[in-house]
């Protein structure tokens, strides 16, 4: 079976591809950078490859800040909300976070599905959009930013209201990450099914030298020889 690490590489390298309708918007190296960067904090959020891939493009399309500091400003994000569930009360970057919940809450923002399970980032954000659409037409700009500095703080909020302010470009994002998941999976399978024809025919050739080379005579005498020596 291929490295997971060779096979995330792969589809990162695949998935950028996809973008290449997107390609005025953002550069596919920055979006790779910031991936690096926020990775492994979106994997145990159970945010998909695609959708953070989509996140970021937005981001970077729209604002131009820099690599780097968009894939931070989404670990900040989904940190501070796995801190929050930890019951923490600080942020990584030492802002109180002890009130998150409750402000997100009486917001309309559901962040538990009950008291003992919390829902996944990726259903939150839909909801958060649905309701970031309803203040905004409702001119309530103070709740939407109660909202931004909830979830990302003071530092991050502006990454936060670029995206919830292009949902049309994230969800184009998104369309392009799903009609070109397909090819994607295609084309891995077929590199996945050539590395393992390779392994299968160096495997029969070394079964097949060793049928011509080693002949049962030769085993015997093998035999023979380490019996002597012994």
């Amino acid at each position: 079976m291929i490295n997971c690490r060779i096979r995330k590489k792969f589809l990162v390298a695949m998935l950028l591809r996809g973008h290449k309708d997107l390609a005025s918007l953002s550069n596919r190296l920055e979006i790779a950078e910031a991936l690096q960067k926020v990775s492994a904090v979106s994997k145990q959020s159970n945010v998909s490859l695609e959708e953070m891939a989509a996140m970021i493009t937005v981001v970077s399309s729209d604002t131009r800040i820099s690599a780097e500091s968009i894939g931070q400003a989404w670990k900040t994000v989904l940190m501070r909300l796995q801190n929050v569930k930890l019951g923490k009360f600080l942020s990584d970057e030492g802002e109180d976070i002890s009130d998150v919940e409750k402000v997100l809450t009486s917001l309309g923002v559901k962040v538990r599905d009950d008291n003992d399970s919390w829902r996944d980032f990726s259903d939150v954000l839909k909801d958060t959009m649905i309701l970031w659409k309803q203040l905004g037409s409702e001119g309530k700009t103070v709740e939407q930013s109660m909202i931004a500095n909830a979830f990302a703080g003071q530092r991050q909020a502006n990454v936060f209201i670029d995206l919830m302010n292009n949902q049309d470009k994230y969800n184009e994002a998104l369309k392009v990450q799903a009609e070109s998941l397909g090819l994607v999976e295609q084309r891995y399978k077929i590199f996945n099914d050539n590395v393992e024809a390779a392994k299968n025919r160096l495997a029969a050739s070394l079964e097949e030298m060793w049928s011509k080379t080693i002949t049962p005579e030769t085993i015997i005498n093998i035999t023979n020889l380490g019996t002597k020596i012994i």
